[in-house]
């Protein structure tokens, strides 16, 4: 259910901006930006039912989530909605900009701080540099001498 109402979240800001761009065309005016309601609703179960699909094939629900693919998610779904806010502040839609940011980012946040407290990141192993291999030629920097004409 969380997962379809952050798509809808997204759709919020890019129904409108795709109206008015003219790449959508609705046959009836919607109370939302010119948008119906039942949109809405339709994105809702549509990702619902999407996510819910593939949690059921693929067994995943069972299994714990690991930190750093669901990081990755977060940080999709971050870019996705500075660039929406983006282009809504481009073409003028500050209002559309704004609803955005405070329908996406809630969401943003919650997934980040739900990946770091349910499974935090590790240290990265310390970089080492490995020896020379025996046998193998080492290289030595040596004593440029001056050009000629140069005591």
């Amino acid at each position: 259910a969380v997962g379809g109402l952050a798509m809808t979240a997204w759709d919020l800001v890019m129904d409108p901006v795709m109206v008015a761009g003219g790449h959508w065309v609705w046959d009836t005016n919607g109370a939302y930006f010119g948008i119906p309601l039942q949109n809405y609703s339709g994105w809702w179960l549509t990702a619902f039912t999407t996510f819910a699909l593939y949690l059921l094939i693929s067994g995943k629900a069972e299994k714990p989530a690991e930190a750093r693919f669901d990081r990755l998610a977060v940080t999709s779904y971050l870019v996705t909605a500075l660039g929406i806010v983006a282009v809504s502040l481009v073409s003028g839609a500050g209002a559309l900009a704004l609803i955005g940011f405070f329908a996406m980012m809630p969401w943003v946040a919650a997934g980040w701080l739900t990946s770091w407290i349910t499974s935090p990141a590790t240290p990265p192993a310390p970089c080492r540099i490995a020896p020379p291999l025996p046998g193998a030629a080492t290289r030595r920097a040596r004593p440029s001498s001056p050009p000629p004409g140069i005591p």
